[in-house]
């Protein structure tokens, strides 16, 4: 049996980046080294090493703007560390560097965008899509055992001390990494085939059909659910062209009444902003994370807070980031949060910049083209955009996603728009 050696670490690494940003689905209990080694701050370091490494290799004399991107993103991030040195003398050099590297995990881009090149956007997607498709039957198989008091193989894990997430008397896990895009991917598939009854096609429905049931019932995170269902407004009013497509909007234009009416989700929704409701703690702690955070910009405006620590209480600036309350946290306020953590010129070259680009080209690309044909990637552009002011995807835990994000339209850069 021969085995194709062109991409072949290559593709070790992006496994490994995915089977880890999945916990290897918790199906047993780390040792203590791995839990180090994968810890988010530390499994930044290890894989802005690997990116850095691959980057100088692959792509320090390809004049493209991922490698120009890539270099001032790397300025603002040493910029920002010596900023919080000085500012911030107690932190440890060891702390801040890995604080850094949370932000330099864009760096993993590259060897996406490797994968892509060699193997095309097909082979990268589904194998995204199988790995959120089984952590979403586990979580979802997890919601049915939990209700008979069982928590299965290592999932206890997944929570922080003693405490398990709940809502509406069930298991609240999240649908994870990549899910969103996943959604919108199955989604595109089925709808803008002309055949309905194709076997990817069926395969898509029921991907799509188990991601949404576990956003509903499991993750249960109803600003998400928002988003989702706004980017999937989006693509079938911009691409319903046949009279399947109009048959499945209806479809799902009804099922969407039916959530809406037969669950809490818009009372949820309201609830949200109710101080005195049944989720005043979430509600009254945004509106204190987005006035402490308007004050820190005030005072911080160009690099913000900086490159600070903040995952334990006893961190020496705790307070930096969640301040004098503790109740404030930059990922629960979006851009507010981004902006107050490495300021205007953080936001600015990390999160505007390569979005302008991208909306850019991909108007260039519709325009000379059709919607219909980029269905996936303006799904994902006005996800990001949309969701951009509570789940923004720079976030620690999410800016993998991110970096897919930047080497996904790097490559139908290079593949469609420089050959118009």
């Amino acid at each position: 049996m021969k085995i194709k050696k062109r991409g072949f670490v290559n593709k070790i690494i992006v496994f490994l980046l995915l089977i880890v940003a999945f916990h290897c689905f918790y199906l047993f209990k780390y040792p203590l080294w791995l839990s180090n080694i994968t810890w988010i701050y530390n499994w930044g370091m290890v894989v802005f090493s690997i990116s850095l490494l691959y980057f100088v290799h692959k792509y320090h004399l390809k004049n493209c703007w991922l490698n120009k991107y890539l270099l001032i993103l790397l300025g603002l991030i040493i910029i920002q560390f010596i900023y919080t040195k000085l500012n911030y003398p107690n932190q440890s050099f060891y702390d801040t560097f890995r604080v850094a590297c949370s932000f330099l995990f864009i760096f993993s881009s590259v060897i996406f965008l490797k994968y892509l090149d060699n193997n095309g956007e097909k082979s990268l997607l589904n194998l995204i899509n199988w790995f959120c498709f089984l952590w979403e039957i586990l979580i979802i198989v997890q919601s049915f055992y939990y209700r008979k008091g069982v928590l299965l193989f290592d999932i206890s894990s997944y929570f922080y001390g003693d405490s398990i997430y709940e809502r509406n008397n069930n298991i609240r896990m999240s649908i994870g990494i990549f899910a969103e895009f996943m959604i919108f991917y199955n989604f595109t598939n089925f709808f803008s085939d002309k055949k309905l009854f194709r076997k990817n096609n069926i395969k898509s429905m029921v991907f799509f059909v188990i991601a949404i049931w576990a956003l509903l019932f499991v993750d249960q995170g109803r600003a998400d659910a928002v988003y989702i269902f706004i980017t999937l407004a989006v693509i079938m009013v911009t691409s319903s062209y046949n009279l399947k497509s109009k048959v499945i909007m209806v479809m799902v234009t009804l099922f969407a009444i039916y959530i809406v009416t037969s669950t809490d989700l818009i009372q949820a929704m309201l609830e949200t902003f109710n101080s005195t409701g049944l989720n005043a703690n979430s509600t009254t702690h945004r509106l204190y994370a987005l006035q402490y955070y308007t004050e820190c910009i005030k005072n911080h405006l160009f690099l913000g807070n900086g490159l600070l620590k903040t995952t334990n209480i006893n961190d020496v600036y705790y307070t930096v980031e969640h301040g004098s309350l503790g109740w404030a946290y930059y990922s629960d306020v979006g851009l507010i949060g981004l902006t107050a953590n490495i300021g205007l010129f953080g936001l600015i070259i990390v999160f505007i910049y390569p979005l302008i680009r991208t909306g850019y080209f991909l108007f260039k690309l519709v325009k000379k083209y059709s919607w219909r044909e980029y269905i996936f990637p303006i799904s994902l552009y006005v996800y990001l955009l949309v969701s951009s002011g509570t789940l923004i995807s720079t976030d620690v835990q999410r800016i993998l996603q991110f970096a897919f994000f930047i080497a996904y339209f790097e490559y139908i850069y290079k593949k469609d728009y420089l050959s118009m």
